[in-house]
């Protein structure tokens, strides 16, 4: 071939080689692109107030030697957690108070969270979609605009990321002898997991059904922990005439788990049914220990449910047909949660205190803050 001339296939040649490589080097040259997007505008002046705070707090470290109390202004900072901090203050040591050198750790945390994308998205969904996440994330604009910022956003990232892969990478040592989802690491899964065992190389991956299994049980165990807050002697506490008390709306929660799973058992869900032991308890102490019952007998139930039953179609209580996947989800899960919702806040106006769900509630957000502060 002369020089110049155009080499045919080329560009299919370049994404062979492309392909050739580990899953780590495709995404350190994935990494190296999201870099260079991120680097332009690194030189500009701090603009976000939150900015020169941190750089603030970053220069008196290295000025007074002092980096197990962040400062600012020469009072204490306890606001932000000291990692992000600590990194601004090494690169100020390192090449001068400078906004490129603040900036810097924080870019490459960026770049390090697309390297590390490639390899997690490989592993858990194939390669064509671990790609394609990383470029999303590495082209948004809000990516590019804000992890070029001295913000803590970009070593969260970067570490939560980090995280899900060394996790990954053991349960793939395991061989699927535990299961990941969204509550945690959960052994009592292994009976499900024989239903439907769907195998990709390097792990396990978890089908609708099992998803539903490990959501459903960690949100019983959220609710179970409010009925055992409730105010001891405000079962009968009902702030709207119309409405139902605290003790009947927590029953409520559990007639849901019992009457959906006992209907899609028997074939069908029809308000005259009785599944056993649902009559309701008269005490607050009596509904935690209720519920749990009711749940751990309607979780029996729905663990007996084979792949091909999820599509099948049984009357619902308003007279329409529903299938039991629709049912497991609407019925059971998202039933409990919108009348847990509606728990917690009987349980606050009746004096009690709502435990936190989603993360702390203001009690638990307070005591944090005064431990913090000490």
């Amino acid at each position: 071939m002369r020089l110049g001339e155009r080499r045919p296939f080329a560009r299919f040649e370049l994404a062979a080689h492309f392909g050739a490589l580990r899953a780590w080097q495709r995404g350190a040259l994935l990494g190296v692109v999201s870099l260079c997007l991120l680097l332009p505008g690194a030189r500009l002046a701090f603009w976000d107030r939150d900015e020169a705070v941190y750089a603030e707090v970053a220069r008196e470290m290295v000025r007074s030697a002092d980096y197990v109390t962040p400062r600012l202004f020469g009072e204490t900072f306890a606001e932000k957690p000291p990692l992000a901090l600590w990194c601004t203050a090494f690169a100020f040591r390192l090449f001068g108070e400078s906004e490129i050198a603040g900036r810097l750790p924080h870019l490459l945390f960026a770049a390090g969270s697309i390297v590390l994308l490639v390899p997690l998205g490989d592993r858990l969904f194939g390669r064509r979609d671990g790609h394609l996440a990383a470029l999303v994330l590495a082209t948004s604009l809000l990516f590019v605009t804000s992890c070029r910022l001295l913000l803590t956003d970009s070593s969260f990232l970067f570490f939560t990321l980090a995280t899900i892969v060394g996790v990954t990478l053991y349960l793939s040592a395991l061989r699927g002898a535990w299961s990941l989802n969204a509550g945690g690491l959960r052994r009592d899964m292994l009976p499900v997991l024989k239903q439907s065992p769907r195998q990709r190389e390097g792990g396990y991956t978890m089908t609708e059904f099992e998803r539903f299994l490990a959501l459903w049980d960690t949100e019983a165990e959220k609710t179970s922990s409010l009925m055992r807050a409730l105010p001891a002697d405000q079962y009968d506490f009902r702030p709207d005439p119309g409405g139902r008390s605290i003790g009947e709306m927590a029953w409520h929660i559990a007639e849901g788990d019992a009457y959906n799973s006992f209907g899609i058992e028997s074939g069908g869900i029809d308000p005259g049914m009785k599944p056993p032991g649902i009559a309701r308890p008269r005490t607050v102490a009596e509904l935690a220990p209720g519920y749990e019952r009711i749940h751990a007998d309607a979780k029996a139930r729905i663990r007996n449910l084979r792949p091909e039953d999820l599509e099948r179609k049984i009357k619902y209580f308003d007279g329409n047909e529903m299938s039991v996947l629709d049912i497991l989800w609407n019925g059971l899960l998202l039933h409990m949660v919108h009348h847990r919702g509606q728990l917690g806040m009987l349980c606050r106006l009746a004096g009690g205190v709502s435990p936190g769900m989603y993360g702390p509630n203001r009690e638990e957000m307070a005591a944090l803050r005064a431990a913090t502060a000490r």
